[in-house]
Parts: C-alpha cells; structure tokens; sequence
C-alpha cells in the first residue's frame, strides 16, 4: 500500500480504538513520507492514545510532519514549546509559529502575531503583529477576526475605533465563529460602531448557541 492508503488504514484502527494497529500503520505510512500519518502519530504520543503521553516525542513527529511538508505541524510543535512544563522555549516557539505561518497556516499566523505583539519569543514589533493576525483574519481564521475586532473596540494597539470593531466581528460572523457573533450581538445590543437593533441582537445570540464550537 501507498502512504494515503497506509495513512486511512491507520485511521479506520483509530476510529475503532485499535491503537496498536492504528500506530503500526501510520508508522509504515511516514516511512513511504505521509507527512499525515507523521502528525496522527505526533497527536497519539501527545495525547496518550495507546501509548503513554510524551510530549517530546508528539514534538518531534510534528516537527518531521512539518519538514515533509505540513503547515500546521509546525504551529502545534509551537504551543507545544510554549505550554508544556520542562520544554517551555519561546524562542523556538515563535520559529515554529513563523515557519507554520509563512506556510500558509491560520493557526501559526495567529500565534506568531501574538507572539510579536506580546514580545513572546522575539522583540516587540506591533505592527508586524498586526499584519499577520489581519492576514490570518482575511484568509479565514474566526479567532484572528475576533482578536482585531477586540483590538479596535478596545483600543489596544490600535486607536480605538468600534466601526473597525464591528467590521471584524462581521468577518467572524462569516467565518461562523461563535464569540465573534456574540460580540456582534453586543454590538448591535448598544448600538456602538452599527446602528443600535435588539432583535437583530437577539437573532445573533441564538444563532451564535447554535453556532458549533472550534475544533
């Protein structure tokens, strides 16, 4: 079998909760270079899926998924390096997050502005961080919307503006992302950046409850 038929093999043993299938198959499907069977064995070892949680070894897979060509393997090795205790190094962290981002992930896009904006892992630099989280923000990605919404209602490092506000919150509401329609709602709720509506107010909050929730 190919790598993609190795790699779905692998999935089906997943599903069933058949761990020592799902790992023997994934493993032979990163040898033929399936960079997603080397992300799905990088989530099992980091989740502890048939085997016992190791973070090291879920980073190093998604680094080798990363090298084989995965955009967003590289975001997760980042919150990995960022969040687990013993392997915290935010200088790597925010390499990994811009190695994910100039690979066309969302997910490393928002994480490197947050990272510059926040000075995490490298210098300060707002504007840079502006750019990529209003990249990320227009090619998709409901939380990146949200956060430059968040920016311009508040004022934080941006003049505060609540027309930008209702903008990007209207670009979540697109996206079908839950906060940024509620933020929507509120909005409409109190009248500020749009004209003041309740019932378009109410009619966002049931359809934010009904809006699923991000993987």
């Amino acid at each position: 079998m190919k790598g993609q038929e190795l790699n779905e093999k692998a999935t089906e043993y997943l599903i069933q909760k058949d761990y020592g299938n799902a790992m023997k198959y994934y493993l032979a499907a990163s040898e033929e270079g399936n960079w997603l069977a080397m992300y799905n064995i990088a989530c099992m070892h980091y989740f502890g899926d048939g085997t016992p949680r190791d973070p090291e070894k879920a980073l190093a897979w998604f680094m080798k998924a990363s090298d084989a060509g995965d955009p967003e393997a590289a975001s997760r090795a980042g919150t990995i390096l960022l969040s687990e205790e013993g392997m915290k190094d935010p200088e790597r962290a925010f390499a990994c997050f811009l190695k994910a981002a100039e690979a066309g992930s969302l997910s490393g896009m928002g994480n490197a502005a947050v990272c510059l904006l926040e000075g995490t892992g490298t210098v300060q630099d707002t504007e840079a961080g502006l750019a990529w989280m209003e990249k990320a923000s227009s090619k998709g990605n409901g939380i990146a919307s949200l956060k430059m919404g968040e920016f311009f209602e508040n004022g934080t490092y941006v003049s505060k503006d609540e027309k930008k506000a209702a903008e990007y919150y209207l670009r979540g509401l697109n996206q079908k992302y839950a906060p940024a329609i509620e933020k929507m709602a509120a909005l409409y709720e109190e009248g500020r950046g749009v004209e003041k509506n309740p019932a378009k107010a109410a009619e966002l909050r049931k359809l934010a409850e009904e809006t699923p929730d991000e993987d």
